[in-house]
């Protein structure tokens, strides 16, 4: 498979993996953070309260700033993040960040369009489900003249965020693991727990507790690790992830969410376990469709990762 073995090299050792993970996040929540550091200076100045402490960081109405102002601000952390990441593939690894999406020099952007539109109509289905079942639970607020910038700032903006995540854990990190350990389940997990616990400083894991909603981030990433691994490539995961976030960003938003936004609908409460199980019963429909539409073989999962062997001809004159 053409993603794995892509990473086996002179440059594989694995703290070459840690550091480069450590430096693309640093640099992204550094450099890329200045301009959420500005906007949160400048709101607490401007309220005249240094004792400024909304109950969710990332609900930049707290500080008197414009939510998609806020949301523009935030995802260009990851922009400079991903910017960052693909400058350091080169003198850890001397690889290309095409590479690390599929071990080839080519991005299979159908694939993306296609886990961009399959996850985006579940999502869609799903809030359909909770306007005819639950439409009490949701609060309509729909205002177009901020409703049109946050579609648009979303769409550009969001797969970003979200290729840079997808490329960091299943596809750059899920090649180290797998070729240090030769185990592709082995590659799953540790990516999918990573995936999770980077997500536990979210506001929703404060507000609905560590346990509550560890299961679901784990689990979402164990999925798009699935997806990586079968369809030798992230484009898949980069689609329906930015799907994910994009929906989530323009349809529902809620008081303790990260993506706090001038949405369609205010949720006024998440029961997690609910939107753990929708997650499950989502996921299993998506790698249902997939394997049947991209003919996977899920044997290869206990398949052991083995380097390639490179065929040298000899010269016999």
């Amino acid at each position: 498979m053409n993603h794995l073995n892509y990473a086996f090299d002179s440059k594989n050792q694995f703290w070459r993996y840690i550091v480069v993970i450590i430096l693309a996040f640093l640099i992204s929540n550094t450099i890329g953070a200045i301009p959420v550091g500005i906007l949160i200076i400048a709101g607490i100045f401007k309220s005249g309260s240094l004792d400024a402490r909304p109950e969710n960081i990332m609900d930049f109405s707290a500080y008197g700033i414009d939510l998609n102002v806020g949301l523009a601000a935030m995802m260009f952390a990851f922009v400079v993040g991903l910017i960052g990441f693909a400058l350091l593939l080169k003198p850890f690894h001397n690889r290309t960040l095409t590479g690390t999406i599929n071990g080839t020099r080519k991005i299979r952007w159908n694939r993306i369009i296609s886990g961009f539109i399959v996850w985006g109509i579940l999502m869609v289905l799903s809030l359909v489900l909770t306007l005819l079942i639950d439409s009490e639970s949701l609060e309509f607020q729909l205002k177009w003249s901020t409703f049109i910038p946050l579609f648009f700032i979303s769409l550009v903006l969001i797969p970003f965020q979200t290729s840079f995540e997808e490329i960091t854990f299943r596809g750059y990190l899920m090649q180290g693991v797998a070729t240090n350990t030769h185990n592709r389940i082995w590659a799953l997990v540790v990516t999918s727990v990573l995936f999770g616990l980077l997500h536990s400083f979210n506001p929703e894991v404060k507000e609905y507790g560590f346990f509550a909603t560890m299961p679901e981030y784990i689990g979402f990433g164990a999925i798009l690790g699935l997806m990586t691994l079968l369809d030798d490539g992230v484009e898949l995961p980069i689609g329906l992830h930015t799907a994910n976030n994009f929906f989530s960003s323009i349809l529902i938003t809620n008081k303790h969410s990260v993506l706090v936004t001038p949405a369609i609908f205010e949720s006024e409460k998440i029961n997690s376990y609910v939107d753990m199980i929708t997650l499950f019963a989502f996921g299993a429909i998506a790698l249902f469709i997939f394997s049947k539409k991209y003919q996977w073989n899920w044997k290869t999962l206990t398949e052991k990762v083995k380097q390639p062997v490179l065929e040298v001809q000899e010269d016999h004159q």
